[in-house]
């Protein structure tokens, strides 16, 4: 298990349950994310913080909006995110 803090919130890197990538804690502010799974552990974060930002929002409503903001940012944006969950080292 590794973790980061990004701001407020902290990124735990560790095995999850089958078919789970992320998930989120939001009274605590932390992201979980499961780096052995074969998704996109960027795009897994902009999910996850849209829950911490949107507790009260249904998965689907979530789904769109990660849609949205992926579709959005541009290929250096993107990066940055990697950039910022793995500080540059392969995961």
């Amino acid at each position: 298990m590794r973790a980061i803090q990004i701001g407020h919130t902290f990124v735990i890197f560790r095995k999850l349950p089958k078919k789970i990538v992320g998930t989120c804690r939001r009274k605590r502010d932390i992201i979980e994310l499961d780096l052995s799974q074969d998704q996109n552990p960027a795009k897994t974060f902009v999910h996850e913080m849209i829950h911490l930002l949107n507790p009260k929002w249904k998965e689907g409503r979530v789904l769109q909006q990660e849609e949205a903001v992926w579709s959005q940012l541009t290929e250096d944006e993107r990066y940055n995110i990697f950039i910022t969950l793995f500080g540059g080292q392969n995961a």
